[in-house]
This record gives structure tokens, C-alpha cells and sequence, in this order.
């Protein structure tokens, strides 16, 4: 064979070569580059809002949660809110039964919502400050309103 054919040959089987590794390859690549969900709470436009006594009879108030939460992953997905309220007595109130489940936030989006409104015993105890945990995450401390 002569130089010539024998330097084509080589450069030929190296393009072969580095197609056959971008064919067989690109399947871990996509998976390493596959856009996933990075949801977090927006602390400075959330707050919870406490109504003191709301009924008299009781001696009940309510609380209630405003949340932003933000994507800023390039897929859609869902996490676990757990509102967690403090008294200031000490008392904590941090229930399994008030976490909302599979909230959904879109890709590079921002979404607002409220809890539902959870009574409190107004009478013995007022609200100090609230956290929300997203996911398995740390707790994040919004804003306390006292409506009255």
C-alpha cells in the first residue's frame, strides 16, 4: 500500500471510530444533560397571615399561608409543602396532616398558592413565626401578618 492510501486508511478508521463512540455514546450523554426540577421557596413574597380570636365561642383563630414558589429547572415538577407555625409559649405545630403533597411548578416558573386556613387555639397562644419546609429540605422562615 502506498503512504498515501495507508494515511486516508488511518484517517478514515479515526472518523469511523469517532462516529461509532458519538452513535453509541450519545444515550449517556442525554442522560447526563436531562433537565430536572430545582423548586425553592420565594421567602420574600410568601407570608402567613394569623386572624387572633376569629371565633368567639371558641376562642379559635386562623392561620392561613400565601407561598411563591420558583422552578428554575429546565423540567416541570412536584414537591411536599409542610407549613410549620411557633407560639409564643413554645409550643411548635409542625403536623404531617397539614402538608400539601405534589404541588406542581412548572419548568422556569413561578407559582402562587395559599394552604388551607388551620385553626389555632387564639385564646391560649399567638402566633410568633412561621417556616416552610419544601421537600426533605431545611425549613425557610416567611413573614408573620396579624390581621388584628
Amino acid at each position: 500500500m502506498s503512504r498515501v492510501l495507508r494515511r486516508a486508511w488511518r484517517t478514515l478508521g479515526t472518523v469511523a471510530a469517532l462516529s461509532l463512540i458519538a452513535v453509541v455514546g450519545a444515550p449517556n450523554v442525554v442522560a447526563a444533560e436531562k433537565a430536572k426540577a430545582h423548586i425553592y421557596i420565594v421567602a420574600s413574597k410568601s407570608f402567613c397571615a394569623s386572624t387572633g380570636i376569629a371565633d368567639i365561642y371558641t376562642g379559635d383563630g386562623k392561620i392561613e399561608f400565601f407561598l411563591t414558589l420558583h422552578n428554575s429547572g429546565g423540567a416541570a415538577g412536584k414537591v411536599d409543602v409542610l407549613p410549620v407555625r411557633y407560639y409564643d409559649d413554645g409550643g411548635i405545630n409542625e403536623s404531617a396532616m397539614d402538608m400539601l403533597i405534589d404541588v406542581p411548578v412548572p419548568a422556569r416558573a413561578t407559582r402562587k398558592f395559599h394552604t388551607p386556613m388551620y385553626t389555632y387555639k387564639a385564646h391560649e397562644h399567638e402566633l410568633a413565626r412561621c417556616t416552610v419546609k419544601i421537600g426533605n429540605g431545611r425549613e425557610v422562615a416567611i413573614r408573620v401578618i396579624h390581621l388584628q
